[in-house]
């Protein structure tokens, strides 16, 4: 633990300022916690303030793709996440499904608007045939997609989905989510649907596990499990009926205007 706190410390001190004007560089510095806590919110408005000016661009590679979604949200930016996964635009991730794709690619530009194919050449000039069409990288989005788009998710505490955290984050642009995740205890799963600002959710908790709301609650909501008034917000196995009144949801432009922006 000391020799980890203090490679954090010498990290940022020598490069932190520098690196958190990207997009990579501020997300390792969050999810990582390289930066002083002191720091957290002004580098996470930053990165909001990036992502909107870029109008959801992603400018990210294999080491922050999987960071800067959760970097976002763990600093109170939903919107600005789903800025960045609902884009159109290249280089998005919808942009690949708009050009046919049914897995994800290693280059964000692996084929062009024209459907020419990307040479697979480095900007450095270096060929090295990184052209991959079904690659691990760029698909670490699921699993911010799992967690805060359908809202189910392992904790670090009870580990194996013994604890499941129950987050959905939802925007208008997806009003319903459906997941489930095959655990050693059995199916975790979770269904929601958004109507006129109320989140209803059908969720089943296999036996052996427990499950821990963390619901984007509002002042005016109000929560009933199983038609009761919401009394702990740890819901023991079986299937469960959720409701939450005037929740907080995301307003983020349409996909048409993020890509039109692009």
């Amino acid at each position: 633990d000391r020799i980890a706190d203090r490679v954090a410390r010498d990290t940022w001190a020598a490069w932190g300022e520098a690196a958190i004007r990207t997009q990579t560089g501020a997300a390792i510095a969050l999810e990582f916690d390289l930066a002083p806590s002191a720091d957290r919110e002004r580098i996470g408005e930053s990165l909001a303030a990036n992502v909107r000016a870029e109008h959801g661009r992603i400018a990210t590679g294999f080491l922050g793709t999987p960071l800067v979604l959760f970097a976002l949200v763990h600093t109170g930016h939903v919107e600005e996440a789903y800025l960045m996964l609902l884009r159109q635009a290249p280089p998005s991730w919808l942009y690949q499904v708009e050009m046919g794709a049914t897995t994800v690619w290693e280059r964000w530009d692996a084929i062009g608007p024209d459907g020419s194919i990307h040479s697979g050449e480095m900007s450095t000039g270096d060929s090295s045939g990184m052209i991959s069409f079904n690659h691990y990288a760029y698909g670490a989005v699921v699993d911010w997609i799992y967690r805060y788009v359908a809202g189910i998710a392992p904790s670090v505490d009870l580990p194996g989905y013994r604890r499941i955290v129950v987050a959905p984050r939802p925007t208008a642009s997806i009003p319903w989510a459906r997941a489930s995740v095959e655990s050693r205890l059995g199916p975790v799963a979770i269904d929601w649907t958004l109507t006129d600002g109320d989140l209803a959710i059908e969720l089943e908790v296999p036996y052996g596990a427990e499950a821990v709301l963390d619901l984007p609650l509002t002042d005016a909501s109000e929560v009933t499990v199983d038609g009761e008034d919401l009394v702990s917000d740890r819901l023991g196995p079986g299937r469960h009926r959720i409701s939450a009144t005037a929740v907080r949801i995301a307003e983020v432009p349409s996909i048409e205007t993020s890509a039109a922006a692009g």
